[in-house]
């Protein structure tokens, strides 16, 4: 087990917490709250983690407009009581849920009308997160954060870089590749592998073979689904 310390900037805000769990672990635990600084601003909370994948996210309370709706809890489907429910009794809990959202809608345009402010926790991935899965966890469905341990010590992938002496053609002999790290191949068919800066390494010959002498790397930043090719990104420092 080793000490591990996460902090969250914000400075305005008056309860921050975290939620943390084990990624081979099906759901959250509780929350765990953070202290914060007001010399500085920052939340910090440190918890002792072995080695392992954790998933993350930070929660904040903040004064809104609206009532936050309750995300849909997943079934257990390994847990007693639910195996033992009936099928009206899993279609009641269902009307019960909708009902909740109806209410709460109902009241937010209520509180919208009268510009009526309440307190609530927000729940968002570590904007600093260095990985992140987008997809959520089973009880998530929001992005988390990625933490992986070893030997004691957080694991981020490090590259020192080599080739500011790489030779650069003039403007005028450029000829310049746009790629898109996540979809560059040689068609739907191709075989090869795609989807990571190694795959795109292994196929420098073919580029050369077109006259392609620069290559502009297309937004690698963690973005969310699959279209926006990454100019609609969410997370700064995930690659």
């Amino acid at each position: 087990m080793a000490p591990f310390t996460f902090t969250l900037f914000a400075p305005y805000n008056k309860q921050a917490a975290i939620r943390l769990k084990n990624a081979s672990v099906r759901m959250f635990g509780a929350d765990i709250l953070m202290e914060k600084d007001e010399s500085d601003g920052y939340f910090r909370a440190t918890v002792d983690l072995a080695d392992g994948i954790f998933h993350y996210q930070f929660k904040i309370q903040t004064k809104s407009w609206f009532e936050q709706e309750p995300e849909p809890a997943l079934p257990n489907y390994d847990d007693d009581e639910y195996i033992a429910m009936t099928q009206e009794e899993k279609q009641e809990k269902t009307e019960a849920y909708t009902k909740l959202i109806d209410e709460i809608r109902e009241r937010n345009r209520q509180r919208e009308s009268e510009a009526t402010f309440t307190e609530i926790w927000y729940t968002f991935v570590d904007p600093y997160a260095t990985d992140v899965d987008e997809r959520g966890s089973d009880d998530a469905h929001k992005a988390v954060g990625i933490l992986t341990v070893k030997n004691g010590k957080r694991i981020i992938d490090e590259y020192e870089w080599k080739y500011d002496s790489c030779y650069l053609p003039p403007d005028e002999e450029l000829v310049i590749y746009e790629i898109h790290v996540g979809d560059f191949s040689g068609g739907d068919n191709d075989p090869n592998a795609r989807g990571q800066f190694k795959n795109v390494k292994e196929k420098i010959d073919y580029l050369k073979e077109l006259g392609v002498n620069a290559i502009e790397l297309m937004p690698i930043k963690e973005y969310p689904g699959n279209h926006s090719w990454g100019y609609v990104f969410v997370v700064l420092i995930s690659l």
